[in-house]
């Protein structure tokens, strides 16, 4: 049993262990073969915390937008709208460098959950959206690193 699973990640029961291989113009390398990725809005992570009171959650990030209804109006998803808000914040700006439009940072995330190398994911303790991490496949990025990695993007 996952328990540290939710969702249809826990169904999956163990991933194989299985040798693969990533090649681009940039990178040639051998890695494990990845399980597929999450849907959008599945929780991937939780765990409760005592000494906080509290579950910390990781979820994968949730593009779908909501509509409101009206033609041509789209209202943003509260991911994407966190992300944006997060991103535009001085602070966070100067370790990110993405400040940019709702629609440069939809942009951001798509490639993100495109790349088979990256997971994009929100944290929230309780449900309260409080930061946004990528784990990173660095083998099989361009960074040339050899293991798993974070980047946090936690809000003030």
């Amino acid at each position: 049993d996952r328990g540290w699973l939710r969702g249809e990640s826990a169904k999956h029961g163990y991933f194989p262990y299985v040798q693969s291989f990533t090649r681009s113009s940039l990178v040639i390398t051998s890695n494990p073969h990845r399980p597929p990725k999450p849907r959008q809005g599945e929780c991937v992570y939780k765990k409760y915390w005592p000494s906080m009171g509290k579950s910390l959650e990781f979820t994968y990030f949730d593009l779908e937008e909501a509509r409101d209804g009206k033609e041509g109006s789209e209202k943003v998803g509260k991911h994407l709208e966190a992300f944006h808000r997060w991103q535009n914040n001085p602070r966070v700006h100067k370790g990110w460098g993405e400040q940019g439009t709702m629609e440069y940072h939809r942009e951001y995330v798509k490639k993100a959950m495109d790349d088979p190398s990256v997971l994009p994911l929100i944290m929230s303790w309780d449900g309260d959206l409080m930061g946004y991490c990528e784990i990173v496949w660095l083998k099989a990025s361009i960074t040339q690193a050899f293991d798993l990695c974070t980047e946090n993007l936690t809000q003030v």
